[in-house]
């Protein structure tokens, strides 16, 4: 098939480079300000391409090296943004965040921060979440008295709620974060932390076995009590008995 590379000057110096073939036509435009069009004649970007099925690819042949093939630079924040029909994505940084948001919601649906802290607006689902917990990484230890625990948790209100955003009113059940850090001492009164959650069950949960184990040897106790009542009831009924047998043999 034949083809040919043609190229024209027009007017202020709008360069269009044809590459001709018999399927493409007039395929890479520079205008005057310098904005590049592959596939259009009017770029409205410093790099415009229209195509019915366009793709970029960056293709590295050297040796197997660490480079940086793609990046975005700004002097300020910086965003890109995926678009589907109506449906706009942007992907942004902004001081100590980057953010993911939905154009239209007026909020960052996933936020990671430089410390590694995730914000997510909605739920997390996961095939399992671990929590590092190591003694390797903590310090500061000081112990926590389980019934006490026990007792707090008694008073901390449980109630049925639903998240003002939530369309669908998902239901859920839990204290507020501001009662549980007023209650056991710890979190921010916005948050609950999981780990503080786990934590004041675990201590329940260890407090009410220790008050059930008091109270089983209570019963023990009590019961063994009563065991030796009975038998001395039991004594002193033989022995009625027996006297009574005996005041009868007299009389007889």
């Amino acid at each position: 098939m034949k083809q040919a590379v043609s190229y024209a000057l027009f007017g202020v110096g709008l360069c269009v480079l044809n590459y001709t073939t018999a399927v493409a036509q007039d395929s890479l435009y520079i205008d005057p300000i310098g904005n590049v069009g592959i596939g259009t004649s009017t770029p409205t970007a410093t790099v415009d391409v229209v195509a019915t099925n366009a793709m970029l690819r960056v293709t590295t042949t050297g040796p197997t090296a660490e480079r940086v093939p793609f990046s975005i630079s700004n002097d300020g924040k910086t965003r890109f943004s995926i678009v589907n029909g109506t449906s706009t994505w942007t992907f942004d940084n902004d001081s100590n965040f980057f953010n993911i948001s939905k154009v239209g919601t007026g909020v960052n649906e996933f936020r990671v921060r430089d410390n590694g802290d995730g914000l997510f607006l909605g739920d997390v689902y996961a095939g399992g979440v671990k929590l590092t917990s190591s003694r390797l990484v903590k310090t500061g230890f000081t112990p926590v008295e389980p019934e006490a625990v026990l007792d707090k948790l008694a008073m901390l209100e449980v109630s049925r709620w639903h998240f003002k955003k939530d369309e669908e009113a998902k239901q859920y059940i839990g204290p507020m974060a501001e009662d549980f850090t007023a209650v056991f001492g710890v979190g921010d009164g916005k948050h609950i932390d999981v780990t503080d959650a786990n934590g004041v069950a675990y201590a329940a949960i260890q407090g009410l076995n220790k008050k059930l184990e008091q109270k089983g040897e209570r019963i023990a106790m009590l019961e063994a009590q009563n065991a030796r009542l009975e038998e001395r009831l039991r004594a002193l009924e033989q022995a009625v008995l027996l006297s009574a047998n005996a005041n009868n043999a007299v009389a007889d």
